[in-house]
């Protein structure tokens, strides 16, 4: 489906002893655990070549906007606000940064950051809700204009209602 991407993810055993796919290379998932910075960088890097050649393709990067689900949420987040902050936003669904995140430290030095939409389902039993309305209540401290939409009755998933509300977003923060 996106053929510009490389399938180079980092692979480990988390989930029933089975491997799994991920964005990069956690010690625990847990937001107390530390970040692997050299995996994330990694990363980082190859979405960062993804973003420049659809800029270089005659987008303007105010109209970019990142999202993911789980650990592709947290990319997102170190996309928009540690790599590429004049992104036009950043969408996550259960997500959250680590309390050492560097991306708090980088929010420290910026001015400008994209607004961020949050969403977390409150049954959230792999990433509990409490963990994406600590990173929501720390990006705000840090001056990100951030939402936290808590999706009831709902696991680590995606929903309809968070689709449709994704794309109002969107649509309301893109330049015409």
């Amino acid at each position: 489906m996106f053929s510009q991407l490389k399938n180079i993810p980092p692979v480990y055993l988390f989930f029933m002893d089975l491997l799994s796919n991920v964005w990069f290379d956690r010690n625990d998932v847990n937001i107390k655990a530390p970040e692997n910075k050299e995996s994330i960088d990694a990363i980082a890097k190859t979405a960062t070549e993804l973003i420049d050649s659809e800029i270089k393709d005659g987008i303007s990067e105010d109209r970019i906007v990142v999202s993911g689900f789980s650990m592709g949420g947290t990319m997102a987040t170190y996309l928009a606000y540690n790599y590429r902050p004049s992104l036009a936003g950043c969408v996550t669904m259960s997500s959250f940064l680590n309390d050492n995140s560097l991306v708090y430290e980088t929010l420290k030095k910026n001015i400008k950051t994209p607004p961020l939409l949050q969403f977390h389902g409150l049954n959230d039993s792999l990433v509990p809700f409490a963990w994406g309305e600590k990173t929501h209540e720390n990006l705000k401290k840090l001056n990100v204009n951030t939402k936290l939409i808590p999706i009831p009755d709902i696991e680590h998933e995606i929903v309809q209602s968070e689709i449709h509300q994704f794309k109002e977003w969107v649509l309301n923060i893109l330049p015409e």
